[in-house]
C-alpha cells in the first residue's frame, strides 16, 4: 500500500514518526512537497497534495499530521480520489495556539469527506481540545480515535516509530481495501 505523508508546519523532524515511517525498509511512504514548510500558503499546500496524489494514484492512503490535516480534509471533501485519509492531531484553527503564519488555512472548507476518513487525536493536545477534535471528526464524517494524553502526537511527545499509529493506519487501510 502506498502512503502519502503530509506533515504540519515546518515539516516533520528526523525523529517524528512520519519521517521514521518514510525511512522504514519496505515501506512505501512518500512525503508531499509544498513550496514552503515554514511560511505555509493554503493554496500551495492544496496543489502540492493534489499533485502528489495524482502522481501516486488512487490507491494511496494519505496520513496527515497537524496543519497538514486541513488541506487533506478540504480536498477529501471536494472529491479527491484516494483510498482514504488519516488525520492525526488536527489543529483548532480558532484556538490560541494556532500559528498566525498559517491563518489562511482557517478559510479551508470543512466539508464531509467523500473518502473513508479517520481522525486520531490526543486528550491533551495543546493545539486542539478533545471537544474540537470530536467536532472536526463529525464535520469531516470521519471515525474518531482519542488516544488519551499523548500531547500533539509528534516527535516531542516521544512517540518514536509510533507502532500504535502504524497499526491503526494498517487496520484502517485493510477496512478501506476495494
Amino acid at each position: 500500500m502506498k502512503i502519502l505523508t503530509v506533515p504540519g508546519i515546518d515539516g516533520s523532524g528526523p525523529g517524528h514518526w512520519q519521517s521514521l515511517w518514510e525511512q522504514q525498509e519496505g515501506s512505501d511512504c512518500t512525503r508531499f512537497s509544498p513550496s514552503s514548510w515554514s511560511q505555509p500558503q493554503a493554496g500551495d499546500w492544496l496543489e502540492a497534495v493534489d499533485r502528489a496524489v495524482q502522481r501516486l494514484g488512487s490507491d494511496v492512503l494519505i496520513v496527515a499530521h497537524s496543519l497538514g490535516c486541513l488541506p487533506v480534509a478540504h480536498l477529501a471533501g471536494q472529491g479527491l480520489t484516494c483510498r482514504g485519509i488519516v488525520l492525526v492531531a488536527p489543529p483548532d484553527v480558532h484556538g490560541p495556539a494556532f500559528p498566525p503564519v498559517a491563518a489562511g488555512f482557517a478559510d479551508l472548507a470543512a466539508a464531509p469527506s467523500k473518502v473513508p476518513a479517520l481522525v486520531v487525536s490526543s486528550s491533551d493536545d495543546p493545539y486542539c481540545s478533545p471537544t474540537v477534535a470530536a467536532q472536526l471528526a463529525r464535520r469531516w464524517s470521519a471515525k474518531h480515535v482519542d488516544l488519551g494524553p499523548c500531547g500533539h502526537l509528534n516527535e516531542s511527545a516521544g512517540l518514536g516509530q509510533w507502532d500504535l499509529g502504524w497499526n491503526l493506519i494498517q487496520d484502517f487501510a485493510d477496512k478501506t481495501a476495494a
